[in-house]
């Protein structure tokens, strides 16, 4: 899709349009385009379903929060039935429960179960040094996980 847009010089819109529409220096290859494009729909797919996950936690233990959004959606889905008509955004405006409900999982809950970063330089963290490590960052704190799996402590305790 990628070469077709680019061969047909027309790039459309959405994220492939504005990637595709980059100029000189800011322009992407279509490697970095396919990866940029899959690396937001994975981000998107997992913290969409990491947020349910928890929001859907969240409710199981607190019933009374539970009752609160379904009498909340059940007046709005009656309405809905009378007036024959499908949700609009002004009922999204009518549901104050639910908003907080999701704003408070948001808040409480971490969508991002995973981070990845790699640090480049030299790095002393809690008495040791290393060349290189990778971070990982999980719901749990922050881990330092040395890379090529050596570790140098200041003292050269450990040589590798």
């Amino acid at each position: 899709m990628i070469q077709k847009r680019r061969e047909i010089g027309e790039y459309g819109g959405g994220l492939l349009g504005i990637f595709l529409g980059l100029k000189e220096k800011d322009q992407l290859s279509d490697q970095q385009i396919a990866d940029n494009i899959i690396g937001v729909i994975f981000a998107a797919h997992d913290t969409t379903a990491s947020v349910l996950t928890w929001l859907l936690k969240y409710l199981h233990d607190h019933p009374h929060r539970l009752d609160a959004v379904k009498i909340e959606q059940e007046e709005i889905q009656c309405e809905k039935l009378v007036t024959k008509r499908g949700i609009t955004w002004d009922d999204t405006r009518r549901m104050p429960v639910t908003a907080r409900v999701i704003q408070e999982t948001l808040r409480a809950a971490s969508i991002l179960s995973f981070l990845f970063r790699e640090v480049v330089e030299d790095v002393e963290i809690e008495g040791f040094l290393n060349h290189r490590w990778e971070v990982i960052g999980e719901d749990n704190g922050i881990e330092y996980v040395p890379f090529p799996m050596r570790i140098r402590a200041k003292s050269n305790a450990f040589n590798g």
